[in-house]
């Protein structure tokens, strides 16, 4: 999530102000799934006898990365209606 601000301030939004906002939500998050979520992944892959590795961020950045060029394409022209349109085109 601390990388939000980053992407805001791309945007037009302050870092200070997309710190700010994200700040008390970060916290919260990791006060109510930290404790469940923490080793939960690394237990079972053990347990299994499997290597693990956690690599979201750069799945999530790549995804990013290939949505905002294709919302760039669209132009500042583009309506709600074609950028829906756009992101049904894409396939899962």
């Amino acid at each position: 999530m601390g990388v939000q601000a980053d992407v805001w301030r791309s945007f037009g939004v302050s870092i200070a102000y997309g710190d700010a906002v994200l700040d008390e939500r970060m916290a919260e998050i990791m006060r109510a799934l930290h404790p469940r979520n923490n080793e939960r992944s690394v237990a079972a892959a053990k347990l299994l006898g499997l290597p693990f590795m956690c690599c979201h961020t750069p799945a999530d950045n790549n995804v990013n990365k290939y949505l905002q060029a294709k919302c760039d394409e669209l132009g500042t022209d583009g309506t709600v209606d074609e950028l829906v349109d756009l992101l049904k085109g894409i396939p899962e």
